[in-house]
């Protein structure tokens, strides 16, 4: 092929390729003759650097939960979000990270009513609780998770807490990479799941509470796909919860998976593929709810024998609504008996809306959330490859 025919094909202006080409000899000939001389004919091209991804956090700070600020780079350009940040007293490095999600129209200052900083102080664990965008139809602050409608824009929230789990492993707290937990309420508790879909490799376990797994888009066959990896999930929701319906919904949002739906996503192939399910597939009822979307007797279902030792637990919040059952307060303690600010039990037979109930709840899995939370994190370890 000629070389005119060359330029043509590629649908190049033939005089801009023949000056490149006058350009690239003389320069090969000025080369030769810098090398013949001793000199260099290496040309620095300078790359702008990203942008540094930074915080106003303050890392010497012990006990207290503090609000700062983290910038950083995604898709769409430069960010800057805000975080409530809690480091223990008792800290020291190589401790794990619990990441908390709040509902939706909720703020970073929600974690503060879990017990979540509490149990930091307790046991050494860095808490963060991020905000969502305010990105809601009604301006709320929301999580993008899966197929959410009606979004303004909606953020690159996978990339931000992405960003912000690598960050914090790299700080000077040197967080410990094995030991990353997600929990989540509501519009958190879906977020939970997508980056337990999507940021497998940098997270072990997730505790979605009065979340699901949205698991298609509405009107669409458009499905969530496999997670990138294996990573332990626990499942705690509310029979009467009328917004998360226990059983399932499939409306204008989509279709949100019931808890038998979402626990069967994360025990097949597509996650963490349990060779073992309790009840057992051939025990009757062996689900939550049968065909017709009528609950059953079932309380507590577990997958196990998971690929590298994960673990899938779901629970049932006997008379549970939709609700972070985390600290008593005026609604949640009075006139129940429970002192303000302490820890909501879970094992009271028979629930109620503002104390519901689990018989599967111990001292060995905890008898409050986060204790119950916190056991299962315990108990999975990221797998070291």
């Amino acid at each position: 092929m000629s070389l005119l025919s060359f330029l043509i094909l590629r649908r190049v202006p033939l005089v801009s390729r023949v000056t490149r080409l006058v350009s690239l000899f003389a320069l090969s000939a000025l080369a030769a003759l810098l090398a013949s001389c001793g000199g260099s004919s290496t040309t620095t091209t300078t790359t702008p650097p990203p942008p540094a991804v930074t915080s106003t956090c303050n890392f010497s700070l012990r006990g207290l939960s503090q609000e700062c600020t983290f910038s950083y780079t995604d898709s769409k350009g430069q960010r800057t979000r805000t975080m409530m940040l809690h480091i223990p007293v008792n800290f020291v490095a190589a401790q794990g990270l619990v990441i908390y999600l709040h509902g939706a129209g909720g703020t970073d200052a929600e974690g503060e009513g879990t017990g979540w900083s509490q149990k930091s102080e307790s046991i050494g664990f860095v808490a963060v609780y991020p905000q969502a965008e305010p990105v809601g139809p009604q301006g709320g602050n929301t999580w993008a998770d899966y197929f959410s409608p009606g979004l303004n824009n909606p953020p690159d929230d996978v990339t931000f807490l992405s960003t912000l789990i690598t960050y914090f492993e790299a700080t000077p707290l040197s967080l410990n990479a094995q030991h990353i937990y997600v929990t989540g309420f509501s519009s958190g508790g879906y977020m939970a799941h997508r980056l337990a879909v999507e940021l497998s490799p940098q997270i072990a376990a997730i505790a979605s509470v009065s979340g699901a797994l949205m698991e298609a888009a509405a009107q669409s066959t458009t499905q969530v796909g496999s997670a990138k990896g294996p990573v332990s999930v626990l499942l705690l929701n509310g029979d009467q919860d009328s917004s998360v319906l226990y059983c399932g919904q499939n409306d204008s949002a989509g279709l949100s998976s019931s808890v038998d739906a979402t626990f069967a996503y994360w025990t097949s192939a597509k996650a963490n593929s349990c060779a073992t399910l309790t009840p057992t597939a051939g025990s009757n009822p062996n689900a939550f709810c049968d065909g017709n979307g009528v609950q059953t007797s079932i309380t507590t279902r577990r997958g196990s024998s998971c690929l590298q030792t994960t673990e899938v637990v779901a629970y049932q919040l006997h008379q549970g609504t939709h609700q972070y059952y985390g600290l008593s307060t005026p609604t949640f303690g009075f006139p129940q008996g429970i002192p303000l600010g302490t820890p909501i039990p879970l094992n009271i037979s028979p629930g109620t809306s503002f104390l519901p109930y689990n018989p599967n709840f111990t001292v060995g899995t905890g008898v409050n959330t986060v204790d119950i939370c916190w056991t299962f994190f315990q108990g999975h370890a990221k797998h070291a490859n």
